[in-house]
């Protein structure tokens, strides 16, 4: 057996005493730091004001973000059998009792509800992505949101993972990214960077729970905040999970902007043959795009395979940048214009799309046999 408690009559007396010398005799503001202030820890002091309110001696009251904010005592000291309701405390039994019941509690979503629940939704991509089937993270969101509104979305990445495709892959699919520093061993930087984003979530949304993707379960300290606040945490191990959430997400393939259009005119140009062109500007995308279609002739001869539009972006741009060194922003956009205008040919299998130079297209034809440009070939 653990030592005796307090008692709640004992309890009651300090927070008695403690509204007269705040002068508001019966009303305790902040209960819970009041009973702190007297060396009583915060969890004991939970336990004795969720005892005395259960007994009636006691009415808490809560904010709208559902923290304990005051309690109104209903009975002096003396009016509380101390004997019948006296806390046993650090008994093993019952703290092992009291455990799962709080695990439990903050762990479970009341799915019954029929109002909309607000959630924060918080992945740990790397510890997602360590099983052996593919993640599709569009699945992902929707297994979460048959649980409620998903208010935020955040996937965490590690420094290895932090990859211009992974994080195009995370956004499409509605996820913001949060790159992870290395100031501690990787598992430890994102974990704490996860617990830390999630108490800022509990503390300033209206959010009810947060619903974190990993199959770590090291997150004891953030469900206690959680609880405090009278929030749960929901831990989803994706293993578990395989049959929802397995696929795989296709990938962004072209970016549409107004740069585009004007590489479409470029284009209309070579296809006209012309030999002066409209203005310099045109003159520079129509020689950027004849580069790029040099660079995927070379690459396609090389090495025979289908290439997604990143892929394509990826293996183009070391023999493009040869000629043109400071072309790479616009890069993606004179290649979205070849995709449009056929110059790459779409090939769509299952979720994966994947480009191949196009070499019934007059533009590339004559590129390919022109003189000039074989010339530049042999220079790529």
């Amino acid at each position: 057996m653990g030592r005796k408690g307090y008692g709640n009559r004992y309890i009651l007396k300090l927070l008695w005493d403690h509204s007269k010398e705040c002068g508001e005799p019966g009303e305790v503001r902040l209960p819970a730091y009041a009973l702190k202030t007297k060396g009583i820890s915060d969890p004991t002091a939970r336990k004795y004001l969720s005892t005395l309110h259960g007994c009636g001696a006691l009415a808490l009251k809560y904010d709208e973000s559902g923290a304990l904010c005051s309690a109104k005592l209903l009975k002096k000291p003396g009016g509380v059998d101390d004997e019948q309701t006296t806390l046993q405390i650090d008994t093993k039994e019952e703290n092992k009792e009291l455990n799962e019941k709080r695990e439990n509690e903050t762990l479970k979503i009341n799915s019954t509800s029929s109002d909309t629940r607000n959630l924060i939704l918080l992945v740990d991509y790397d510890n997602v992505i360590g099983h052996d089937f593919p993640v599709s993270f569009v699945r992902v969101k929707e297994l979460v949101r048959e649980r409620g509104k998903i208010l935020f979305a955040d996937a965490f990445l590690s420094p290895f993972s932090t990859r211009p495709r992974v994080i195009d892959t995370l956004n499409d699919a509605g996820f913001q990214c949060i790159a992870c520093s290395q100031a501690y061993k990787d598992k430890d930087s994102v974990d704490n960077r996860i617990i830390t984003r999630a108490m800022t979530y509990l503390e300033r949304t209206d959010a009810k729970e947060i619903v974190v993707v990993s199959a770590d379960r090291d997150f004891s300290r953030l469900v206690d905040f959680a609880a405090d606040i009278h929030k749960c945490v929901t831990i989803l191990n994706p293993g578990q999970e395989k049959e929802s959430i397995e696929g795989i997400d296709a990938v962004r393939t072209v970016d549409f902007s107004p740069q585009v259009q004007g590489y479409t005119e470029a284009l209309k140009a070579l296809m006209k043959d012309e030999e002066t062109f409209s203005s310099l500007g045109v003159e520079q995308k129509a020689n950027l795009l004849t580069t790029c279609i040099v660079a995927i002739h070379q690459i396609e001869t090389q090495r025979k395979y289908q290439r997604t539009f990143n892929t394509l972006l990826c293996e183009a741009w070391p023999h493009v940048k040869l000629k043109w060194p400071r072309s790479q922003p616009l890069l993606r956009p004179a290649l979205t214009c070849l995709v449009e205008n056929l110059v790459l040919t779409k090939h769509v299998e299952e979720e994966t799309t994947s480009y191949t130079l196009n070499r019934q297209h007059p533009v590339v034809r004559k590129v390919i046999s022109s003189p000039k440009q074989q010339t530049a070939q042999n220079g790529l």
